[in-house]
């Protein structure tokens, strides 16, 4: 008999390592979606919440289930700077400090503090004192007799605020030393007759009418914008001989406002007068008087010469007409240049008090003249002329 083998079937292999990764996987998959769904119990700043398996203790805020807030960013002075932007809040776990990713399993006390305010930082530097304005004489013309020199000075200030806190002198600023001068009285008593604040409708035209009749001649310190919407005054001043002069473009404070600001203010002011007269105007006088080495510099800068006044009624206060005339007509002395307004506001005493004004001061003997025939007074007292 020949010889065989029975062939027996091969067992299958069982792959244990695959199966139990699978299963494995499976079983944190199921994990992790029991950990997002399974919702325990704990208690936050003393009320019960429930959250979910797992949360961090930061989530709570997020969540809106305290209300502890972060600190505020604060000045120097305790202001605040940014709110928000100080310490975190604290957490305390069942009595303890937690960090923010402390995960929740159930059943823990949390309570949360709020954010502790964090201060800025001090810094230390130096910077510029800025250079003192002294002003010598009351005369209506200003000259410019030192340019004076910065000061530094180191100090300790707020970063972010800009808050001194310690400061020291390190060089001290020079005064700019500004004369206020009357021209002499050459060529007899002068006076300049000033109006500030216009054109504005009804009182610039009653003025002008005055003016035109008494034949006296004025300076006009017009608003730049005023100029825009009255051009049809401005163009009258000058064909009726009165001076037109820049009192800014919007009549703006400059010693509050940066070196930009002053700049824009003045030429500004200037174009406007320029696109109605075709002139660029010779003189200016800023809002309120105000001067500060800034204002100085920039109106020399623009070829403008700077004048304030003498004689000061306030009738921008608008007292009693007759109050009002009776001071101009007692404070004026030859060289003189009177500050009264013709915009601004109501300026029905100005225009009474300008009837009387006028008259009275030409019985004294005065003679009415623009800020340029000033000046030339000036000239011709600096050149021995009688």
């Amino acid at each position: 008999m020949s010889r065989y083998e029975v062939q027996r079937p091969r067992r299958a292999r069982v792959a244990l390592p695959e199966a139990a990764a699978a299963a494995l996987v499976a079983l944190a998959a199921l994990a992790l979606v029991w950990q997002a769904f399974m919702r325990v119990g704990v208690t936050v700043d003393g009320a019960r919440r429930t959250v979910t398996v797992g949360m961090a203790v930061a989530d709570l805020l997020a969540s809106g289930l305290s209300e502890a807030r972060p600190g505020d960013l604060v000045a120097l002075d305790g202001t605040v700077l940014l709110p928000g932007g100080g310490g975190r809040p604290l957490a305390e776990v069942d009595g303890a400090p937690a960090p923010p990713g402390h995960r929740l399993r159930g059943g823990e006390r949390v309570r949360l503090i709020d954010g502790a305010d964090v201060t800025e930082r001090v810094i230390s530097a130096e910077r510029p004192i800025p250079i003192p304005v002294s002003v010598t004489g009351t005369g209506p013309l200003v000259r410019l007799a030192s340019t004076g020199a910065v000061g530094v000075e180191a100090v300790r200030l707020g970063e972010l605020s800009g808050q001194v806190v310690a400061s020291e002198t390190l060089q001290p600023a020079v005064p700019m030393t500004v004369v206020r001068v009357t021209p002499p009285p050459t060529g007899g008593k002068l006076v300049a007759l000033t109006f500030d604040d216009g054109p504005w409708p009804e009182s610039t035209e009653r003025i002008l009418d005055i003016l035109a009749k008494e034949k006296v001649p004025a300076t006009f310190f017009v608003v730049g914008k005023r100029v825009a919407k009255q051009p049809g005054l401005v163009r009258r001043m000058v064909r009726e001989g009165h001076l037109v002069a820049n009192h800014t473009e919007d009549h703006r404070v400059l010693t509050l406002a940066d070196r930009n600001t002053v700049r824009r203010q003045i030429r500004q002011g200037a174009n406007s007068i320029k696109a109605v007269t075709g002139k660029w105007p010779r003189w200016f006088r800023p809002p309120g008087g105000y001067l500060d080495p800034v204002v100085l510099d920039e109106a020399r800068k623009a070829n403008e010469r700077l004048v304030l006044w003498s004689v000061d009624p306030q009738d921008w206060r608008r007292p009693r007409w007759k109050k009002l005339a009776a001071q101009v007509i007692e404070e004026t002395e030859p060289g003189g240049v009177v500050l009264l307004h013709d915009g601004g506001g109501d300026r029905t005493a100005t225009v009474k008090a300008l009837l009387r004004i006028v008259p009275r001061l030409k019985r004294k003997g005065y003679r009415f003249v623009t800020l340029d025939g000033l000046e030339a007074a000036e000239r011709r007292a600096a050149a021995g002329e009688g």
